[in-house]
């Protein structure tokens, strides 16, 4: 079974799940195995795809650069208005991504809990900002923390706690098949 590294890759290999080919390493692997599937197109826009890199790497590095901005500068200004409006401000499909480093960033630090708090204030901003974030993207975004507890804990003994002052800040403890999902993840590993 081939395990998907990104979310990108998981859709795709929902979109071809007859595929026998490893994951793609870079845009002209996946170029290759389009023009595979679609061999009509491949004379067509062979040199569109072999010439420039393809809109959607372009469009995930920049959203990388720009969950680390946003990252970084709500740890250093604490500005939660600034941040909840970065939600908006990022594409829709990346929002999982940007929750898994505000939640990773502030369960891993070493301070007192104030960074737990402030993303915590940040996400009950984007809650109550009503559409902006969906539910499946505030689970997809813990999990990945939630599966790493156990090593988590074991250098900072209050990352739980902090992880669970987030985790209510989005609401999901009330969403009864959402917080089973990310609870059976969180008892997974711890």
């Amino acid at each position: 079974m081939i395990i998907p590294k990104t979310l990108d890759e998981f859709f795709l290999m929902q979109r071809h799940p007859n595929h026998n080919k490893t994951l793609f390493q870079d845009a002209s692997d996946r170029t290759n195995y389009e023009h595979e599937q679609h061999p009509t197109r491949a004379a067509s826009d062979s040199l569109d795809t072999h010439t420039m890199p393809s809109a959607t790497t372009v469009t995930a590095a920049t959203v990388r650069r720009d969950i680390t901005a946003i990252v970084d500068t709500l740890f250093a200004e604490r500005d939660v208005d600034d941040t909840a409006d970065a939600f908006g401000d990022i594409p829709a499909r990346h929002h999982s991504r940007l929750v898994d480093a505000l939640v990773s960033g502030a369960v891993e630090s070493h301070d007192d809990g104030r960074d737990a708090a402030l993303v915590a204030r940040v996400f009950s901003r984007v809650v109550f900002a009503g559409t902006v974030c969906a539910p499946s993207a505030w689970e997809a975004g813990f999990a990945p923390t939630a599966a790493t507890m156990r090593e988590l804990v074991l250098g900072e003994p209050r990352a739980l706690g902090r992880f669970m002052c987030m985790f209510k800040a989005t609401g999901l403890d009330r969403d009864g098949e959402r917080a089973a999902r990310v609870l059976l993840r969180l008892g997974e590993g711890c």
